[in-house]
């Protein structure tokens, strides 16, 4: 991440604000199974997706004198209603945390930050590129994508095996896939033979996400 977020914490018990002065990307990779919301094991794949990303956010933080305290500090918890967070109740910009079996999941982009994302994604398969747009196999497995990218919105969408461990805290994207206000997808043919744990139809994903304020890009500031 480049100098553009200022970050800092707040009064005992106001959580942390972190400020996007402009855009900064991150990359995120993926290996393994994309499969569709018919499957059996969707739940599984997008909470598999989720936790994928959530140890390259959290190494991201580590490593970022301004979101560490993401990572460290006391942040507000928040409910979440169908696809929007009750927030009403915490200062506008503030990170916050939202309870779900045990986890506490926190997401980097939210309405409350003024923040939106820009993503793409390159999709490696063993299949021939294309079908994007007539592909409904395709498109059905990207949606299990973006759902992995924001928090979880009801409990089923964790598996009932799944456990908080000693750390609950969980790091995803997004709020809400809603603040992705671009998206763009290339399919490549992947070339690597299937290795010993691996299915003929699992994935690479190279995602490369660009978050900045909407203000940046003429939209209106829906915090508060």
């Amino acid at each position: 991440m480049s100098d553009g977020v200022a970050g800092g914490i707040g009064a005992l018990g106001d959580g942390f604000v972190a400020e996007l002065e402009e855009a900064v990307e991150i990359a995120l990779l993926y290996e393994g199974p994309l499969t569709s919301g018919a499957s059996t094991h969707h739940g599984r794949v997008k909470h598999q997706i989720r936790s994928a990303f959530h140890s390259q956010l959290k190494t991201f933080f580590d490593s970022q004198y301004q979101l560490r305290a993401l990572t460290l500090a006391e942040l507000p918890k928040v409910t979440i209603r169908g696809s929007r967070v009750e927030a009403a109740s915490i200062a506008p910009g503030t990170h916050y945390a939202v309870p779900m079996r045990g986890f506490q999941f926190i997401p980097l982009v939210t309405r409350a930050s003024g923040w939106i994302a820009q993503i793409h994604i390159n999709l490696y398969r063993r299949e021939d590129p294309g079908a994007i747009v007539h592909g409904g196999d395709l498109g059905a497995r990207l949606e299990t994508l973006f759902g992995a990218l924001r928090i979880p919105q009801k409990d089923s969408e964790i598996p009932a095996d799944e456990e908080p461990g000693d750390n609950p805290r969980r790091y995803c994207l997004l709020e809400d896939v809603a603040l992705i206000t671009k998206a763009a997808v290339e399919t490549h043919t992947l070339l690597v033979p299937v290795g010993d744990r691996e299915r003929e139809t699992d994935v690479r994903l190279v995602l490369h996400v660009d978050i900045a304020p909407r203000r940046l890009y003429g939209g209106r500031d829906d915090r508060g």
